[in-house]
């Protein structure tokens, strides 16, 4: 099918009218309905090109595959909906479009400011937000994760020295995406809270200013009537995303009352005048102790309970992709910040190999020829990072290759914390990123037996669940 085919089905099935927000991650184009009631949910099963349906609150995530940014890019165009790189520019133009643009403003900030404050649509809301803001910048953070790998690997082969103006060079380069996470979070979080992306800069530029970094006089800063806690931001996601979401209520807010001819001398100035203090006292000190304390909090339980922990972790997380609970990059951050390690980033490679595992291990079991082929792939495409497709089009309708992936990656994640597997850098959790484990105690070793134990575990346990028969 067509991708023009495609979104005039899924519109077709949604109502033009009822979209408030579109916008997509690795795999998903994820819609914001404005009444989730209209949707003919029959319909949009029957849609050849979505492999699978999920809703989230007030959210629809159609699960497309690889090929979605191409669909979200068209589906844009059908609904008159701007891209989030134009919206800028969205202003420009005239007639119908603009009023067609001012209508669609206004009914996100409605959502932007109200649904966050509904606690029934909190943690969907929290996560679609997490999701939103991230995606965009993991391509820079896997950037830099490959680079600090193969940068690891160059001196772990003993081809330069670690002293190398070479290898510091690439560490400068490597390091860039995580020391300035704030700016890439800020840019991202001004578009999703539809504020200039500039301003989104100038709070991450606020959070990393000297003054905070190089902090001498003492732990805080004197303001009229508090202190400033002087807080290292750097590497941070969530202390940006609450102080963006924040300043974006209070400009807004300012906003309405002042004139349009004085709106660019006043309305930002008296936010960040007003409000930045504020948010240095309190809501970014308030994110920076949050995001702190979950770390400490999944450090402590992995060092008492390792195994039990990756177990429970790397078995569940196909069903946690299932319903779309994501959100972890935060804590994955933290743990690197504070720690220098990580091991969810270690866990969810060995899910990903365990999907792998039982999408292969099924094929051997699978007489139609359409299914053999589409879980050949997508277990292949697994063993990069990608899962969705072979979970919505493998395990899911097999059902027992879905079984499989959770024993494999149980058993795997187990023996992961057993050894003590660590991840040193951010990356995507596939095959591309085995250089960003080089470390200390034969640590890539142990992450590549733990592999080898996961596959072998899923495919073994999915050839014998599956029953030989074709189709699903």
């Amino acid at each position: 099918m067509s991708y023009e085919v495609l979104c005039n089905e899924i519109v077709k099935s949604v109502g033009k009218n009822n979209i408030k927000d579109a916008f997509h991650c690795v795999t998903r184009l994820r819609l914001i309905i404005d009444d989730m009631s209209q949707i003919d949910r029959e319909e949009l099963k029957k849609i050849d090109g979505v492999l699978q349906v999920r809703e989230v609150g007030n959210q629809l995530q159609l699960v497309i595959g690889t090929h979605v940014t191409e669909v979200h890019k068209e589906f844009c165009a059908i609904i008159g909906m701007e891209i989030a790189e134009d919206q800028k520019d969205s202003n420009k133009g005239g007639g119908e479009k603009d009023q067609i643009e001012v209508k669609k403003e206004d009914e996100v900030q409605r959502k932007s400011i109200g649904s966050y404050l509904n606690p029934k649509n909190l943690i969907s809301s929290l996560l679609s937000t997490i999701a939103f803001v991230i995606n965009p910048i993991v391509a820079a953070l896997v950037a830099g994760g490959m680079v600090k790998g193969i940068t690891a690997s160059i001196v772990a082969f003993g081809w330069l020295a670690a002293d190398s103006s070479i290898i510091a060079v690439l560490n400068l380069i490597g390091d860039a995406p995580f020391y300035f996470m704030p700016f890439l979070v800020g840019y991202t979080s001004a578009k999703k809270f539809k504020i200039p992306e500039v301003y989104g800069i100038m709070v991450a530029g606020v959070l990393l200013a000297p003054t905070l970094l190089n902090q001498t006089a003492g732990p805080t800063i004197e303001y009229i009537f508090f202190d400033i806690p002087a807080i290292k931001y750097t590497n941070d996601v969530f202390s940006t995303l609450l102080s963006v979401y924040v300043f974006s209520l209070v400009y807004k807010a300012i906003d309405k009352f002042i004139t349009k001819n004085l709106k660019m001398a006043f309305s930002a100035f008296l936010a960040f005048v007003l409000a930045m203090p504020l948010i240095l006292g309190f809501i970014s000190p308030l994110g920076y102790y949050l995001t702190s304390s979950i770390s400490s909090g999944m450090t402590y339980l992995f060092s008492v309970s390792g195994p039990l922990a990756g177990l429970l972790y790397a078995g569940l997380k196909p069903i946690t992709i299932i319903f779309g609970i994501k959100g972890w990059g935060p804590i994955i951050l933290a743990n690197l910040s504070n720690n220098g390690y990580d091991y969810l980033l270690t866990l969810a490679f060995i899910s990903n190999v365990a999907v792998s595992g039982a999408a292969l291990g099924a094929a051997l079991k699978i007489n139609n020829e359409k299914d053999k082929a589409t879980a050949i792939s997508t277990g292949g495409l697994s063993f990069l990072g990608i899962t969705e497709p072979a979970l919505y089009g493998i395990l899911v309708p097999h059902k027992k290759p879905l079984y499989a992936s959770i024993v494999g990656g149980a058993i795997g994640g187990a023996v992961s914390m057993l050894l003590t597997v660590k991840a040193f850098t951010y990356s995507m959790p596939g095959i591309f990123s085995l250089p960003t484990y080089i470390g200390a105690n034969h640590n890539i070793v142990k992450l590549i037996i733990s592999l080898i134990v996961t596959f072998i575990a899923a495919f073994v346990a999915s050839y014998l669940m599956m029953k030989k028969k074709k189709g699903v």
